[in-house]
């Protein structure tokens, strides 16, 4: 028995290896290079043993075949390089992925898995930054799975100890003249975390009944999450944000057709609900909700409760069946902007529960609503600003430089961490490309730093959304900006491999290191590498803070290129504090030579030889 597996499992690895159609035992790694996998049977991971998929795989199943993990799948894909598992042809899926593996856990990493049935097993799977379309995952009898800022266009049904973070669920169902219901659920009988998701559910028949939820007979933590559903149906719908859940429900942002929280137990807080016939539903008596808004409600609240510490605004019927104001219910405009945040002169500001465990990340007296004001005093901003758009970056790949400016327009000294993602052409992100940086603004201050992203000739071919956020990394963004770039399918010129970003630092307003040693002199370092093509680095140290003027020029005296900065200075000189500097220089555009970088810093001058090589 186990000779006639082993040469199976040979002959299914030979076949992998030859380009040939694949079935049965499958294992070891499959690359792009290798060519489309053609699945034309039933395939499986034997217990054991391993199947790796890297970047640009492509495994195409051609028929109602399926793919049964006894061992480990590791899809280990890559930003805008992802491994991409499909069907043949459309059709009503029965088949599909099963984790029966109950030794090892399975990691799927930019993945894009389009027409199947995942089900998770007793062995937890995580799966990272990935697509997966025209399906649904279920995990009956699983625990511990975890999906991370992934696009789901289907379902989650079942399984214990979630954690779902920064993903977007969509489930959709459509129907046309069928007399059985359309049901759309996001989230279906499964527990755990669910945090800072965008929750989406619609549902439609014409002839028949339509039903659509968030969050169905959920348990554990749903928390930070956009939730909207909605239902149309020619013979009755219903649309519920959060139904028959046994959870903690908190810090939500809920817009449904129906019901916004329908029926449920549990701890309620701080949830904004708006334009929902009716906000809060029991048919049971339930502890007092508090710290929530509800707007443009026809009804707010209905049943055995007490609202306290919240806002009920623009509903005809605020409170029936039981349901009652409590202590710091209020019925003012809750004056939201951008659909579910406060404004400055919001009534809902600090007039929340005084009880310290609610109080904001700020630490100021809780605020009603999901998303609290900051008071801290602090009004950090980022600028990225792209030196010569439009970017087009050539197929064998090739950098462009940005200035990064931040600023702080509050009062006091503002402590935030600042970092850029970027969005690749198939939708998904990547990143940090740069950060998190843990900074420290003085009240008034502004900043700008030069620097330079490299794009590989690997990246994927399309346009890119390049964006710098800053606040606490990853989910509170206080602010953001970013610019498009478009990485083309022609164009040549040296090969570029990986994503580094260097230039200036964010010296001194960098925290959590001890200050660095100031250097003892002037200095103007050799440059690194060199030679270089496209760019390299130029180094000097300041040992006491002035105005400095950096340039490069030809070898006929030219000035080819000056440090950029914002500064209110002639072009090229800026001013540094005390320390050590970096500037990145790019010589593209230049031809190929001999080039000279000279450093004035006061009374200092010195000056440096650097060949650029094509």
């Amino acid at each position: 028995m186990r000779i006639s597996a082993l040469i199976l499992a040979l002959s299914a690895l030979a076949a992998a290896a030859a380009g040939q159609p694949v079935s049965g035992p499958v294992s070891g790694v499959w690359t792009a290079a290798h060519g489309l996998y053609e699945v034309v049977g039933d395939i499986y991971i034997p217990a054991g043993d391993t199947l790796k998929m890297m970047p640009g795989t492509q495994v195409q199943f051609q028929g109602q075949y399926a793919l049964d993990i006894q061992g480990v799948l590791w899809i280990a894909g890559a930003p805008g390089d992802s491994v991409v598992i499909y069907y043949a042809s459309s059709f009503f899926y029965y088949a599909g992925i099963t984790v029966t593996s109950t030794q090892s856990s399975s990691r799927w990493e930019y993945a894009k898995i389009s027409g199947f049935i995942i089900n998770l097993g007793s062995s937890p799977t995580t799966i990272e930054h990935s697509r997966l379309l025209a399906g649904y995952i279920q995990a009956f009898n699983s625990s511990g799975n975890i999906i991370h800022n992934c696009y789901i266009d289907g379902k989650i049904s079942g399984g214990a100890n979630w954690t779902v973070t920064e993903s977007e669920i969509r489930r959709t169902m459509y129907f046309n003249g069928e007399i059985w219901p359309a049901i759309a659920k996001a989230v279906e009988s499964a527990s755990g975390t669910f945090m800072a998701n965008v929750i989406y559910a619609y549902a439609s028949n014409n002839d028949g009944a339509a039903y659509a939820v968030g969050f169905s007979s959920c348990g554990g933590i749903i928390a930070h999450n956009i939730i909207t559903a909605n239902a149309g149906g020619g013979l009755g719908d219903d649309s519920f944000g959060t139904e028959n859940c046994s959870a903690t429900i908190r810090h939500n942002c809920i817009d449904a057709g129906d019901y916004g929280i329908y029926n449920c137990a549990g701890p309620i807080y701080n949830n904004t609900i708006i334009n929902t016939p009716t906000g809060i539903y029991f048919n049971h008596a339930h502890d007092p909700v508090k710290n929530c808004i509800i707007s443009g409600c026809n009804t707010a609240c209905n049943g055995s409760f007490q609202l306290q510490y919240s806002d009920v605004y623009n509903c005809p019927t605020p409170f029936t069946g039981g349901a009652t104001a409590g202590i710091g219910t209020i019925q003012v405009d809750p004056l939201l902007v951008n659909t579910w945040y406060l404004s400055p002169n919001s009534p809902c500001i600090d007039a929340g529960d005084p009880d310290p465990r609610y109080n904001d990340p700020d630490g100021t007296r809780d605020d009603m609503g999901a998303n609290y004001f900051d008071q801290s005093g602090q009004n950090v901003a980022i600028t990225l600003t792209p030196l010569s758009p439009p970017i087009q970056i050539p197929a064998s790949g090739g950098s462009f430089s940005f200035d990064a400016g931040l600023s702080n327009a509050g009062t006091v000294p503002a402590a935030f961490q600042a970092w850029i993602m970027q969005r690749l052409p198939d939708g998904s992100w990547q990143g940090p490309m740069l950060g998190p940086l843990a900074l420290t603004l003085p009240a008034g201050a502004n900043l700008s730093r030069n620097r330079m992203q490299q794009v590989p000739g690997s990246a994927a071919t399309g346009t890119y959304w390049y964006g710098g956020y800053v606040g606490t990394y990853p989910s509170v963004k206080l602010d953001s900006s970013g610019f498009e770039y478009v990485k083309l399918t022609t164009g040549d010129g040296q090969l570029v491999e990986g994503w580094a970003n260097d230039g200036e630092s964010f010296a001194p307003w960098l925290t959590g290191a001890a200050p660095p040693e100031l250097p003892q002199a002037f200095t103007l370092h050799p440059v690194y590498p060199n030679p270089f093509n496209p760019a390299t680095t130029i180094r000097f140290d300041l040992p006491q803070a002035g105005h400095v003027r950096l340039e490069v020029f030809d070898t006929a005296g030219r000035r080819v290129s000056g440090a950029r900065h914002a500064s209110p200075l002639q072009a090229g000189e800026a001013w540094y504090p005390a320390g050590s500097h970096e500037v990145r220089f790019n010589g593209t555009g230049l031809p190929s030579g001999v080039y000279l970088v000279r450093l004035n810093a006061g009374d200092f001058v010195q000056t440096r030889k650097l060949v650029l090589l094509k």
